[in-house]
């Protein structure tokens, strides 16, 4: 490659969000591979790819130049007073670090603009700031049609406007500023038409401007996309950006030329202008600015500020040894037996403080403890949960001693060297779980005490996955909605669906269809070019940045305006890449349930119940976890993960550990889980690869189940420090050859020279721990979790009242698990109780019954948990019921909330729900007066408005709104039968509360044989599974598609007991689909397997319940009221005529007389259902 002629110095990569195409991994391949130096990347409005630059175009050899085209207030005067703001944007090239830390300034106060704007403000910096922060900065005009001259009095054609600023008085000052690092900017794109007589005007005053005022020009080309090809491509992706169609005459539209063109072809449309050419080398040449990856010595560690002159590594050991003699007295001295096992245990425990203490300071790590250690402190202190730990950092006793985490590493044989190893400089990473509801607050205190500008939210980026993209491309496209959706469809459902391209590859209707229709393969060809491009910027869930700096210096902010405060222009990586440190505040919503629990307990039991003080040797909670009721315990409340507590019988932390390592994927397929549950219940004897590891493996009885493990295994038998058995286990992990080459020689070598173990003997053991190395999980972790999951089991088995509130309450949303709570709590001897206006809290609550034992108490069902219900307006109301009493009826209801607490929806939830049955139990006869009843709560309030005297009217006391006018205006209700009100029920609170369905055959089901209740499904298949029967309604279904294309169908079958799905495979899902889609209660016949951790039920047919039930011979009905008569007859005029001998006794004179019915009747089971519902059926 020769040397440059020219230089692309305004190429836009994808991340100028919907505005470039190109993503930087291949815009740098694209550069080299078109004989490009360099070119300069300036994003629109950002500059988040500056990382990506360094980490994928430098390895081709292209320079990057860095900058962005930063957006500028420009001031138009309308009107003697009153003046209209507008952006434009210019470009600024870095040319060194100081260049580099003012552009940052630049940008993130140009992001600050929007929060003085609002909710969709527009980013934009003052001229003056950009004049003031130049040094380093190399300054462009602007570009065509959106750049800084081009949009001032003199330059800008078309309709000029007096009100704008004069270019001349604008050059002028960005030539004071910039000297000979200003450049009047030119392009030619070639536009059509008036726009490209409007490009040339414009270079005609641009260039006239620059001789007048002696300043240089530059030629560029505002890069979009990499070839003139992909122009159709790129103007679908703005039409998505500006939610325009390609039909839109006012679309933007851009040329072939905004590609990467080649060298030869920007000389050509330059020809005549060859300096302006030359410059773009020249302007290359004086920027050598790159990011490099900061070493983390080097990093921009936050530094603890809040100890005067006092040194911090004198802070953090006297912190230290302060909060391990507390930890001793309470968790240590308790178990030592005398004075002197006392003595012993502080002197271990002290050596160890001090030996990692000398690892932190002299590592640089001691200010990130005490911060770490600072904002834990801060929220338990405020009654914030706090996780015990994360990962490996619960393997460091300072960690435990600042009370960062609440686990003994000593206790449970953890390594500090996991976490932090002095023969490998690493970052420490404190993950950190916060109870979810008050995770902002902990991170609002870290703004406040370590200051607002070192404290940033790190940001992630949405990108145009398959299906969206399509939908959107289909849009700009113009394509019918519908078509578009069919196409879409073929995409299969998922968190991570596959691309594009591999469905078209495997999926034959979407090849037939690309292959057949000429739109239907535009559609995809242009939704395959841009499938991957970043469409919009938005906040990670939990990291967040904390430096010793303004962060602005470093990476520049972002406003995003759903996050509470700035975030990094950095993704995690390139942030960290840039020298940023990286706090994790994670919201765990289990401690959140936890902490409900425990505040319920202590208002009712235990006034000082503390969950960290809970005895983990509680035999009634292993006893519970033993029987497998492990539905809301944390991490263990799955089918798989329950029979393995089950049948390991776990009854100590260490086995509940133990099954979280195990209870994975690789342990599961290789026999281990069945040699360590063997050996802990007697039924084999523990074996150890030789008897100096019995130490390392006798706590999982010769099974190595743990990273530690095996750095303990190292040091034991070879000789190996916990550090240099870190990086053994890494290398396992890694499989390196040369690397695993050497560890053998050494650990070999070790083993000889310290306990004389023979070659063959120390070859083998390394190969078993190599092995096992894959299956290890890191026991910091799972010790960490397992005492999470011990709080949560201890609470359901010691106040299972209060337990399954919180849990009810923080999983109000997913109503499929509500009903597994509901029957859970029929097995705990208790119940949920309907919702209820005058006796629901807005979350679930637990409420005295007149039982005894568990049955004692009840929990009452959350007003807030209703579908559509709103949470606010259900504090509303009852905060309103707690102040003046209970409601007396649905007039004093209405009277007394106003119309923006119970609107239409939410009136009609509380009706289909029951939770108004309080107050008036005829549900029909409440959704078919709504309208007036919603009027007469609106009345009420205008008189409440007027002041026209109290307002509790129609239920008692005074109002000056006459209810009884309301009344008169009420209409008789059609009825709902009893299926009719069990939907509607179900419709509104998730489930079925009051009954199933389902029940009104549950003597004739019991006669059906090999069938199962859809909460025994588990249990089956755990047992091995095999042929039976289940039978419910169906509750949905949800197609999905095979690799070869097929459609199948996975239906949620419900029945009294809860719900499971049936996957119905492409032959038998076609042939029942009508019948799955009717209304019928079904029976299917099902295959039931489990497949490792995946429980798989698969339908082999289906049938109603009227053909395996068959025919009744005779049906008695019993009318004991006359107004149920009505009723009856609606039921039975709807049957056809059949084979089924109705007899009715009716209420006579005489006393109950039997009528035969002269017609036969076919009685289904949804009739059959709805009598049993009236209670008539004998």
């Amino acid at each position: 490659m020769g040397a440059p002629r020219f230089i692309h110095l305004t190429v836009k990569s994808s991340y100028s969000l919907l505005e470039g195409m190109v993503p930087l991994k291949k815009l740098g391949k694209a550069a080299e591979k078109a004989g490009h130096a360099a070119f300069g990347l300036t994003d629109l409005g950002n500059m988040f790819g500056a990382v990506e630059a360094t980490k994928y175009v430098k390895p081709t050899g292209v320079q990057t130049i860095l900058g962005c085209e930063i957006p500028v207030i420009v001031e138009e005067r309308v009107s003697a007073v009153q003046v209209k703001e507008h952006i434009a944007y210019i470009p600024l090239l870095v040319m060194n670090k100081t260049g580099w830390v003012n552009l940052c300034r630049l940008m993130s106060q140009s992001q600050y603009r929007k929060l003085e704007q609002g909710k969709d403000g527009e980013a934009g910096i003052a001229l003056n700031k950009v004049l003031e922060f130049n040094e380093g900065l190399i300054a462009l005009s602007g570009a065509f049609w959106r750049g800084l001259l081009p949009n001032c009095h003199g330059v800008k054609t078309g309709m000029v406007a007096d009100g704008l600023p004069e270019a001349r008085d604008v050059a002028l000052k960005l030539k004071e500023a910039y000297g000979d690092r200003f450049y009047v900017q030119l392009e030619r794109h070639g536009w059509a038409g008036a726009k490209g007589a409007e490009e040339r005007q414009m270079e005609t005053h641009l260039r006239k401007l620059a001789t007048e005022m002696q300043l240089p020009l530059v030629a560029t080309n505002d890069c979009r996309f990499v070839k003139a090809g992909d122009l159709n491509a790129f103007e679908v992706l703005i039409g998505i950006g500006d939610s325009t169609t390609m039909d839109d005459p006012n679309r933007r539209r851009f040329t072939p030329n905004h590609h990467l063109r080649s060298q030869d072809d920007m000389l050509a449309a330059f020809k005549d202008l060859p300096d302006a050419c030359t410059n773009t080398v020249q302007i290359a040449m004086r920027c050598s600015f790159i990011l490099e990856q900061v070493d983390v010595k080097q990093m921009f560690m936050p530094v603890w500020e809040f100890s005067g002159d006092k040194p911090v590594n004198d802070v953090i050991r006297d912190d230290a040894h302060a909060g391990l003699m507390q930890r001793l007295e309470d968790y240590v001295y308790p178990f030592c037996d005398g004075e002197d096992a006392k003595a012993a245990a502080r002197a271990r425990y002290e050596k160890q403080l001090d030996y990692e203490l000398g690892i932190i300071i002299s590592m640089g790590f001691d200010g990130y403890f005490l911060i770490t250690s600072d904002f834990i402190k801060w929220a338990k202190e405020n009654g914030i949960p706090v996780g015990p730990g994360r990962g490996s950092g619960a393997g460091s006793l300072v960690a435990w001693s600042l009370q960062i985490t609440d686990l003994d590493p000593i206790r449970w044989e953890l390594y500090f060297e996991r976490f932090l190893n002095p023969e490998r400089v690493s970052l420490p990473d404190f993950d950190v779980d916060f109870c979810q509801d008050r995770r902002d607050e902990v991170i609002a205190y870290v703004r406040r005490r370590y200051g607002e500008h070192r404290v940033a939210n790190i940001i992630t980026f949405g990108t145009l996955k398959a299906k969206a993209c399509l939908r959107d491309v289909g849009r700009v496209l113009g394509l019918p909605y519908g078509f578009v959706g069919q196409v879409a469809s073929l995409i299969p459902e998922g968190a991570n669906p596959p691309p594009i391209q591999e469905v078209l590859d495997t999926d034959e209707r979407l090849k037939a269809r690309y292959e057949e229709e000429e739109d239907v393969k535009r559609l995809i060809d242009t939704a395959l070019q841009l499938e991957g491009c970043f469409r919009h910027a938005s906040t990670h869930a939990a990291g967040v940045i904390i430096a010793d700096r303004n962060v602005e210096e470093v990476c520049g902010v972002y406003i995003d305006p759903r996050a509470p405060m700035p975030v990094t222009q950095f993704s995690m990586s390139d942030a960290e890449f840039a020298g940023l440190v990286k706090f994790d505040f994670l919201g765990l919503k289990t401690l959140s349930t936890v902490r409900m629990a425990e505040h319920d307990v202590r208002a009712r039991y235990v006034p000082d119940f503390d969950i960290m003080k809970a005895d983990l040797a509680d035999t009634k909670t292993y006893d519970m976890l033993k029987r497998g009721l492990t539905l809301g315990v944390f991490q263990i409340e799955g089918g798989g993960i329950t029979e393995l507590t089950k049948k390991m019988q776990a009854d100590d932390m260490e086995a509940l550990s133990a099954i979280l390592a195990l209870y994975r994927p690789g342990p599961l397929g290789t026999g281990m889980v069945d040699d360590y549950v063997n050996r802990k219940l007697g039924r084999a004897e523990a074996e150890y690869p030789h008897e100096i590891l019995k130490p390392a493996l006798e706590v999982t009885y010769g099974v190595p189940v743990y990273q530690e493990q095996i750095m303990q295994m190292a040091r034991d038998m070879a000789g190996y420090t916990l550090g240099g058995a870190d990086m053994l286990r890494r290398a396992m992990g890694k499989k390196k050859p040369e690397e695993m080459a050497k560890e053998r020689a050494k650990f070999v070598n070790g083993a000889a020279e310290l306990h004389q173990i023979p070659a063959e003997q120390a070859n083998f053991i390394f190969d078993l721990m190599d092995k096992f190395s894959g299956y290890g999980f890191n026991k910091a972790h799972t010790i960490a979790y397992a005492l999470i999951s011990f709080q949560t089991a201890f609470l359901k088995a010691n106040y299972p009242h209060e337990f399954m509130a919180a849990t009810m309450t923080y999983d109000r949303g997913n109503h499929d698990k509500l009903l597994r709570y509901k029957l859970e709590m029929q097995k705990l001897g208790f119940e949920l109780m309907p919702p209820d206006v005058n006796h629901s809290e807005v979350m679930f609550a637990v409420e005295p019954a007149d039982g005894e034992g568990a049955a004692a108490f009840n929990v009452r069902h959350a007003l807030a948990a209703l579908k559509g219900a709103g949470e606010e307006a259900m504090r509303t109301l009852v905060a309103e019921r707690k102040k003046s009493g209970k409601f007396k009826s649905i007039w004093d209801l209405l009277a007394r909330l106003e119309p923006s607490v119970i609107n239409k929806r939410q009136l009609e939830v509380l009706i289909k729900s029951g939770s108004l049955d309080s107050l008036d139990k005829r549900r029909d006869w409440l959704y078919t007066n709504m309208e007036t009843l919603l009027a007469y709560g609106g009345a009420c309030q205008e008189a409440k408005v007027s002041g026209q005297g109290s307002l509790f009217g129609g239920g008692g006391g005074d109002t000056s709104v006459d209810a009884a006018a309301f009344m008169s205006g009420c209409k008789p209700a059609d009825g709902w039968d009893y299926l009719t009100r069990l939907q509607y029920e179900a419709e509104a609170v998730g489930f079925y509360v009051s009954a199933h369905p389902m029940d009104a055959f549950r003597e004739e089901l019991e006669k059906v044989s090999s069938l199962k209740d859809c909460v025994d499904i588990e249990g089956f298949a755990l047992e091995g599974g095999g042929a039976c029967r289940v039978a419910g309604l169906v509750h949905g279904i949800r197609e999905v598609k095979t690799k070869k294309g097929d459609r199948m169908g996975i239906v949620t079958l419900s029945d009294p007991t809860g719900q499971c799905e049936v996957a119905f495979f492409p032959e038998s899902y076609a042939a029942c689909q009508a019948l799955l889609e009717s209304v019928e209660p079904l029976v299917i016949a099902v295959k039931v397997q489990q497949d490792g951790e995946r429980l798989r039920v698969s339908a082999d047919n289906v049938k109603t319940l009227a053909e395996v039930l068959g025919n009744r011979s005779e049906l008695v009905i019993n009318i004991a009221d006359a107004h149920v008569m009505a009723q009856v007859k609606g039921v039975l005029d709807k049957a056809k005529q059949g084979h089924t001998v109705v007899k009715m006794i009716v209420p006579s004179s005489k006393g109950p007389a039997m009528v035969k019915l002269p017609q036969r009747f076919s009685i289904n089971p949804m009739m059959l259902a709805h009598l049993k519902g009236m209670g008539v059926i004998v």
